[in-house]
């Protein structure tokens, strides 16, 4: 809990500054803070999302050359050449690089039960890594922007999009090398806009547009094969030990955006929150509870996969034991230690390695 009030004050920050930026207030950042290869002003504007930059018209149309200049969330960077060595910041940055065949020379390790269990990486990294040779990237912690061990690595680039980058912690690894975070708000940017960015900052466009298009068509062709989740409205619970308080993802996160991507129906409640927050989670109000009713499947974190406990606690609680759903027993619990756990939120490597038992494991739990 004391976890999620942080969370909830930094994305208030956060957002202050986005909208300070949107209407003309300037960085009280000193200029010589900032890269030559780094540009804080002009401030971009909100109401404009930098994802717009990346569709695959876009892509197919405009010829990847360098110099480039790439709209983010704290500005815009300026990339003078085609990137060489590469460090990312922030759980799962690597492994869209890594997809597109480029091992970075440094990245964050175990930050998550599982990776801990596996050497400091989730499985289909480790495959990855395997796979594509040559020498292992240095790791350094997730959490934060270890600025001093991402410059001994001396990169050319950094991606930040999967992470919730500060501008403070953005502003002293731009003086490393040029910084590419998420387009608008943390934890939020869309995979395929992540793809796009990407690959368009490693001169590999085509490449991104071949791995957007086979995902697609692998998760497509895995929800075909799991035909008793069709039409089944989804309610995702944050990890919170307080199960009377009920915190759920809204669609704008990564977890909920892979059901709506592939047009599965939106709980009233997600659908309520979702229009009327910025973050990616929210807290129902006590009130509100009414407008859950309409929940087919509720997953949550648990110690281990399906766990009777975690089923229980939630059955037994004062606000999850009023959804239908829950009464039933139809929660699908992650265990903290499996991969399921890691591959909710899903990546363009995490997607080939275990979508088909992800499904299997939600498609069972609903039909009970």
């Amino acid at each position: 809990m004391i976890w999620y009030m942080f969370t909830m004050v930094k994305r208030a920050i956060v957002l202050l500054i986005f909208i300070c930026s949107a209407y003309g207030v300037k960085s009280s950042t000193p200029p010589d803070s900032q890269s030559p290869d780094e540009t804080m002003s002009p401030p971009i504007d909100m109401r404009g999302d930098p994802c717009t930059d990346y569709t695959a018209e876009s892509v197919v149309r405009k010829k990847v050359t360098f110099p480039m200049t790439i709209r983010h969330a704290y500005g815009r960077t300026t990339i003078r050449k085609k990137p060489k060595r590469v460090a990312t910041v922030g759980w799962q940055s690597q492994d869209i690089p890594l997809a597109l065949g480029v091992v970075p020379v440094g990245m964050p390790t175990a930050l998550t039960e599982l990776e801990k269990e596996n050497g400091g990486f989730a499985p289909w990294v480790n495959e990855k890594l395997a796979e594509l040779g040559g020498k292992n990237p240095d790791v350094y912690a997730t959490d934060g922007a270890p600025s001093s061990e991402i410059k001994d690595l001396n990169p050319d680039i950094i991606l930040a999009y999967a992470s919730g980058l500060r501008d403070d912690q953005y502003i002293r690894l731009s003086k490393i090398a040029p910084v590419i975070v998420y387009s608008r708000l943390d934890w939020q940017m869309p995979m395929d806009c992540s793809i796009r960015m990407t690959a368009k900052v490693l001169g590999r466009p085509k490449q991104g547009e071949n791995l957007i298009s086979n995902l697609h068509s692998l998760l497509n062709q895995t929800l075909t094969k799991h035909p008793g989740l069709m039409g089944k409205k989804i309610l995702f619970k944050v990890s919170d030990i307080n199960f009377d308080t009920i915190t759920l993802y809204t669609d704008k996160s990564l977890r909920m955006r892979l059901f709506t991507e592939l047009g599965l129906p939106v709980p009233l409640i997600v659908r309520k929150y979702s229009a009327t927050v910025y973050d990616f989670t929210s807290v129902v109000k006590p009130e509100d509870i009414k407008y859950l009713s309409d929940v087919d499947l509720v997953i949550s974190y648990g110690p281990t996969e399906n766990d009777p406990a975690t089923i229980a606690a939630l059955q037994n609680s004062s606000t999850y034991g009023q959804i239908p759903a829950v009464k039933k027993g139809r929660v699908a619990v992650l265990g903290d230690k499996t991969p399921l756990s890691d591959l909710s939120s899903p990546t363009p490597l995490s997607i080939p390695w275990g979508i088909d038992r992800y499904f299997d494991l939600l498609e069972k739990t609903a039909k009970k």
